[in-house]
């Protein structure tokens, strides 16, 4: 065995490791999804698969789903696995936080910044107030 090979052999996850567990992870997740769809459309108790199976289904997919998360987040922090934010997420999950991501603030000058904010008290807010306008100036002692 040459140095390459002994290198190649000792990396705990390469890139091909990584993409293999998040193409694990995603059919986990869609089958976590089915499984919990059909669980809440089936109503035959006594069918040969109920809804009490799918939805175990569906909890030991989001378990398998996750302890890969942990395989590959522990290998990430705990052993040096060079390992992209994109690698670790997964690719889908990264596609759906990009479409969530809010839009960008425009480049416009703030509105006067003199005004009285517009503030909204709550009516605890004003029997505080009148609280302390009742008891009188704080004295000190």
């Amino acid at each position: 065995m040459t140095g390459d090979d002994h290198d190649k052999r000792s990396a705990l996850l390469t890139s091909r490791d990584i993409a293999a567990l998040n193409r694990a992870r995603e059919v986990l997740k869609r089958l976590e999804d089915t499984a919990w769809r059909r669980s809440l459309e089936h109503y035959d108790p006594f069918a040969q698969v109920t809804a009490w199976d799918l939805g175990r289904l569906s909890g030991a997919a989001t378990a398998a789903e996750d302890a890969l998360f942990h395989v590959l987040s522990t290998a990430r922090a705990n052993c040096g696995v060079k390992m992209t934010d994109t690698q670790l997420r997964g690719a889908e999950r990264t596609r759906e936080d990009e479409r969530q991501r809010p839009e960008p603030l425009s480049e416009t000058p703030p509105a006067d910044r003199t005004a009285a904010p517009d503030v909204q008290h709550s009516p605890r807010d004003s029997r505080v107030a009148s609280t302390a306008r009742a008891r009188g100036p704080m004295r000190a002692v």
